[in-house]
């Protein structure tokens, strides 16, 4: 999803986090454990500037996403023009 981008990263909590901007952008289907999964997000860039997405899983049981300071499982933004 994304998401409004004027948030600071040492400030926003769960309570405060952005709100959404639409429907879902991209849907990746089942996720297994403990794989590397690619957002083709494309479509929600319309130009320069700041983007903010909310990574979101629909299951009842249990997803886990990493943050930067899982070093070994940080996520990766990869930009191809």
């Amino acid at each position: 999803y994304l998401t409004d981008a004027t948030w600071a990263e040492n400030t926003v909590t769960w309570a405060t986090r952005p709100a959404r901007l639409g429907g879902a952008i991209v849907d990746v289907g089942a996720m297994s454990t403990l794989g590397w999964y690619e957002f083709d997000v494309t479509s929600a860039i319309s130009g320069d500037g700041t983007y903010s997405f909310d990574l979101a899983s629909t299951s009842s049981d249990a997803m886990k996403f990493s943050s930067r300071e899982v070093a070994a499982q940080a996520p990766q933004l990869v930009v191809t023009p």
